[in-house]
């Protein structure tokens, strides 16, 4: 049977997250659906939801069976466990290309590549690579080894093409891991923007986001990479700098959840801020709430090309960002769409959302120019982009 016209994306589940909600974008734009198709480790994850009823989901767990009934006893890395099931669903399916779009699935399908070479093979970084491997969520256990000692010479001897969301990345791979230039790709984070602007039209009633207010919001998972500890304790001075009770009060509203929510909430209430900050947990549509932002900030430590950041700009909302590594800088074309601060410094995090609260028309400014880019990250022309991969 000869190689079909399939490309295959691969992920390990879909989780209300930035990488697994673009590629529901993806796969929903694909022109013709029955050349694209998404294969899950776990069949789980919120973004399902987000997947149109034509796009076709393979589960790993019907691939092997038996070692997912007994994985337990034959002690198999979850990479291992990856590699097999890929292997078999790709002898089946013959596809053309696949895409690995997160780390494990890069690495298990360089595995199978060394069995079976009939396709091509695209690796996904999504993130500044020097940055994650040293960043407060750093793959750890044997995968985290293994990550680090083994995934530049893998990409090196069996990726095709090794795909990059930002040129400070690629950048990085080229630099700093000796990846060659040539088997490079950059293809930025698409934005469906219409859908994006219809649901930012639902109503919220909270007063904190009415007419004229004075409200940053951030959409992020509550982890170490995100440094949410720098923006709170960059809201202390923000709030210290304003007790003019006449004007409109400062506030911050937390969309997203992950494991530091209870110690975040404890620096709040340690920094005196708790009544000018709401955590609002996941939020299925967070485009509401960002659309009636004063400003949206992010303070990440890394980043790859923040989609977050790029559905803000959508949205026409001015955006405060850390100049972290990589994306925002990018993305905000040096400061000319929106506002750079210093990556960890709680100053100049401060100094950046207090001038982006308290100057409206500069930020709108910035927001015009951002929102004059923006077919750089338009869907169809990166559906395109995948598909001549």
């Amino acid at each position: 049977m000869a190689r079909s016209n399939l490309t295959l994306f691969c992920l390990y589940d879909m989780s209300q997250i930035g990488a697994q909600r673009m590629i529901a974008s993806l796969l929903n734009a694909w022109p013709d659906k029955s050349h694209a198709a998404l294969a899950l480790f776990s069949k789980t994850g919120g973004a399902l939801a987000l997947l149109g009823p034509n796009v076709t989901v393979y589960d790993l767990s019907e691939e092997a069976p038996l070692l997912f009934k007994n994985r337990a006893a034959l002690k198999l890395p979850g990479l291992a466990l990856r590699a097999v099931s890929y292997a078999r669903l790709i002898r089946r399916l013959k596809p053309k290309t696949v895409i690995g779009v997160n780390q494990m699935e890069n690495l298990a399908l360089c595995l199978v590549k060394r069995v079976y070479k009939d396709f091509q093979l695209v690796v996904s970084e999504h993130c500044h690579v020097s940055s994650n491997l040293k960043g407060a969520d750093a793959h750890a256990g044997f995968f985290g080894w293994y990550y680090r000692k083994f995934f530049k010479s893998e990409y090196l001897k069996y990726a095709d093409i090794v795909l990059s969301v930002s040129n400070e990345a690629a950048d990085d791979l080229v630099i700093n891991h000796g990846i060659p230039r040539e088997k490079i790709r950059v293809i930025y984070v698409p934005v469906p923007v219409e859908q994006a602007r219809r649901l930012s039209e639902e109503t919220v009633d909270d007063v904190w986001l009415a007419k004229g207010n004075r409200t940053a919001v951030t959409v992020c998972r509550l982890e170490g990479q995100k440094r949410l500890d720098i923006l709170l304790r960059a809201w202390a001075l923000v709030k210290r700098s304003s007790q003019d009770n006449s004007q409109t009060p400062f506030r911050l509203m937390i969309c997203g959840t992950g494991s530091q929510r209870k110690m975040l909430e404890a620096l709040s209430h340690e920094l005196g801020v708790e009544d000018s900050v709401k955590f609002l947990g996941f939020q299925e549509n967070q485009f509401k709430y960002v659309k009636r932002a004063a400003v949206f900030v992010s303070s990440s430590e890394w980043e790859g090309m923040p989609q977050a950041l790029v559905e803000a700009q959508v949205l026409g909302v001015p955006i405060v960002s850390s100049d972290c590594p990589s994306g925002p800088k990018e993305l905000l074309l040096d400061g000319k769409a929106g506002f750079l601060f210093q990556s960890g410094s709680v100053e100049a995090c401060a100094e950046q959302l207090l001038y982006g609260l308290t100057h409206a028309e500069d930020c709108s400014q910035k927001a015009r120019i951002g929102s004059e880019n923006l077919a750089r990250f338009d869907l169809g022309a990166i559906v395109g982009q995948y598909a001549a991969l």
